[in-house]
């Protein structure tokens, strides 16, 4: 089963058991999915899965700055709901790597580069996002990439 037809069924049997945030939050993604398709003017075509993973993970980043936004002016009724989107739209992402996982992505991809200096760091970025598409945030992968070109 792809992400969009368990999207729909997720919201189907929310909308049963009259799941409120769930349902809100489905909602939400789907409007944010129907942008898309309409931005690539293929209502014909289906979304493609990674289409779909770049919009979750737009969702995703939207909820993480709004609660680091709410932390700081002190709103933290506010901070555990964004929490919650969060934990609803995780679900349907890929499973995220970790730091020691794109560690390693990171050292395989520049490897076979050779010497690499800071001036390097947008061309080892570029190499390490095609590779880990989906499954990490760029601001992650910002920071490993310059700790080890930085060594």
């Amino acid at each position: 089963m792809n992400i969009l037809e368990e999207l729909d069924q997720d919201y189907k049997k929310s909308l049963q058991e009259k799941n409120e945030k769930v349902v809100g939050t489905l909602r939400l993604i789907k409007a944010a999915l129907q942008n898309k398709e309409i931005d690539l003017h293929s209502k014909k075509d289906k979304l493609k899965e990674e289409d779909i993973v770049e919009v979750l993970q737009r969702e995703a980043k939207k909820r993480r700055e709004s609660m680091e936004m709410f932390k700081k002016g002190g709103r933290e009724d506010l901070v555990s709901q964004e929490q919650e989107e969060l934990n609803i739209i995780s679900k349907y992402l890929p499973k995220q790597l970790s730091e020691e996982e794109l560690k390693e992505i990171v050292q395989k991809i520049i490897q076979p580069l050779g010497e690499l200096t800071v001036k390097d760091f947008g061309r080892v970025m570029n190499l390490v996002m095609k590779e880990t598409k989906g499954k990490t945030e760029g601001n992650m992968v910002s920071r490993i990439v310059k700790e080890i070109i930085g060594k």
